[in-house]
């Protein structure tokens, strides 16, 4: 449905919910034709949402309208259907049908509206709360199309952290053909930040990092310049602030891959924090032993010649290390990604993870992923079963596999393996996990695809 005015919107946030979505289908019909009043005197209280009841508050005058109702005596309505209170709705009813009779309302016209009341009643959404959502809709749809990498910006800020949210937001600005951008030290900013044509990923949003240290790193940074080097970094920032879990994590997640490789600088690190502790500069006389370890100077960290640097800058950590590191401190991947090779597959035979809240109970759902985690039990009867941990590109959830669907998995079930899994949605305690009917190796689908 395109909105045409501010009263759609408000329409729209009231309908999509459990329940009201029973009346889109006949709103849409009666948005685009003829609406339908099961009786003239509804017109008046209708006509905004084309005949169809929406908002609680029609219900009040539904009941003035059609039974002359007081507002009073209508919203004791209202109450009575929300707690089911049996023997005071029989009673509403009988005032209802009398009240109508009165105006003049036929007995059959009269039950049928009264009956509607009861059935919306249940799930009706307020008027007065539908509205100031639409307005916050409308707001955020023209700061999305009119300034859509500050808004990218702000909205991922908002939710840095939650691993979820960030990974179908991130997905989202690249849907949008914004470019994002790992950290780093020495360009971004304490939160997301608008970058040329893209968005440069948050210090503070990296993990064990935090917003005092990432304050500190982008208030220096603006006083005295960029960071030459991880000694320069560690002697400029306060130790109270860089210690060495948060510099080991700047580190990992790539944040200071302009300072040397992740490689060269975890191996100086140590000697790096020595060296700041020592109050010691990045010179030496020629008589003087260097008051660091081996691997600083070797890997160029301290200033050694570039012809013996070169051996170390150039050893990387591998692929799959330097991923697992990013997935865990930032939420996302930007050396590559572990899926990249299923995208079709898993778009075209999968749900995404974060879109299963919007699943019913007990319904049967394909999910695809890599096995973040696998732990193999046995049961009271000494068959074998396992619970896995599936990550998509946005979220990950737990998968039971029973006996029966273990024994014919197991060959290929093991970590970091990518597969796809059918089975029934379970939730219980508002955490949701899939009871595995099946799983399918997405290594052998990708080869039959091919």
């Amino acid at each position: 449905m395109k909105p045409k005015r501010l009263q759609d919107i408000i329409a729209t946030v009231a309908l999509c919910r459990p329940g009201p979505m029973e009346q889109i289908p006949e709103f849409l019909r009666a948005r685009t034709g003829a609406p339908h009043y099961l009786h003239p005197a509804l017109k008046p209280v209708l006509e905004e949402t084309h005949g169809v009841l929406v908002y609680q508050e029609q219900i009040l005058r539904v009941a003035h309208a059609v039974a002359g109702f007081s507002l009073g005596e209508a919203d004791i309505l209202r109450r009575a259907v929300g707690k089911k209170k049996r023997e005071l709705l029989d009673q509403m009813e009988a005032r209802f049908l009398k009240g109508a009779a009165q105006k003049g309302i036929p007995d059959q016209t009269a039950r049928t509206i009264y009956d509607l009341i009861l059935k919306f009643a249940n799930y009706g959404f307020s008027k007065n709360h539908a509205a100031p959502y639409a307005l916050i809709a409308y707001h955020t749809a023209y700061l999305k199309a009119n300034y859509t990498k500050e808004f990218m910006a702000a909205l991922l800020s908002s939710v840095a952290g939650i691993q979820g949210k960030v990974g179908v937001y991130l997905e989202e600005a690249k849907r949008l053909g914004l470019s994002v951008m790992g950290p780093s030290v020495n360009r971004s900013k304490v939160e997301f930040s608008v970058e040329g044509q893209g968005i440069r990923f948050g210090l503070g949003s990296i993990k064990n990092v935090g917003g005092h240290l990432a304050s500190a790193i982008v208030e220096d940074r603006a006083n005295r310049g960029p960071y030459s080097s991880l000694v320069d970094l560690t002697r400029r920032i306060e130790g109270r602030f860089l210690n060495k879990k948060a510099l080991e994590s700047l580190i990992q997640s790539g944040a200071c891959d302009d300072l040397g490789t992740r490689h060269a600088n975890l191996q100086g690190m140590d000697d790096a924090l020595r060296m700041r502790q020592s109050g010691s500069e990045n010179q030496l006389s020629l008589f003087e032993e260097p008051p660091v370890g081996p691997a600083l100077v070797q890997s160029g960290l301290f200033g050694e010649e570039p012809a013996v640097r070169a051996e170390v800058v150039n050893t990387e950590i591998a692929l799959d290390v330097r991923l697992q590191w990013e997935r865990d401190l930032l939420g996302m991947y930007f050396s590559g990604h572990p899926l990249a090779k299923y995208k079709d597959l898993l778009k075209t035979r999968t749900t995404p993870i974060p879109d299963l809240e919007s699943v019913q109970d007990g319904r049967e759902v394909v999910v695809g992923g890599r096995i973040s985690s696998l732990k193999v039990v046995a049961t009271r009867s000494g068959e074998e079963m396992a619970f896995m941990g599936i990550e998509d590109d946005f979220g990950s959830i737990e998968v039971i596999v029973f006996p029966k669907t273990w024994q014919k998995s197991r060959g290929f079930l093991a970590k970091e393996k990518v597969v796809l899994v059918r089975g029934g949605l379970e939730e219980q305690e508002e955490t949701r996990r899939i009871l595995a009917r099946e799983t399918l190796d997405a290594d052998s689908l990708v080869r039959y695809q091919a």
